[in-house]
């Protein structure tokens, strides 16, 4: 999303959206942490997962937004599942619905889950 953000072409109203959804993560990333250092464990590196294009233009922009949250969904689905602690649950459960959300407001269509009808 940093690469998306070095983007001229957005607007001021598009770049807010941009740096809300980079704020969401970093939040995100640093409740994860702060929730394994009260449990007592490691903190593993945090690697890029992959390699972000530079965006061409505002389109292109926005597709890669909604293909970074796309991408992210199973892994947040599966920590969900996972969760047992009702505090870790209510995490998983609000970054689940914040990155579908985040699908939808970069114009993106989101995806089917398996098992689930329609």
């Amino acid at each position: 999303m940093e690469q998306t953000l070095a983007t001229p072409r957005l607007s001021k109203a598009n770049r807010r959206v941009v740096l809300g959804q980079l704020s969401a993560w970093e939040v995100l990333q640093q409740e994860l942490i702060a929730a394994l250092r009260a449990a007592g464990r490691p903190v593993p590196p945090v690697p890029a997962a992959y390699d972000v294009p530079v965006p061409a233009d505002q389109a292109h922009a926005w597709q890669l937004g909604a293909r970074i949250q796309s991408t992210v969904l199973p892994q947040l689905g599966a920590w969900l599942a996972n969760a047992s602690d009702p505090a870790e649950r209510a995490l998983a459960a609000g970054q689940l619905q914040a990155s579908a959300r985040g699908i939808v407001a970069f114009g993106g269509t989101l995806p089917r889950w398996p098992g689930w009808s329609g």
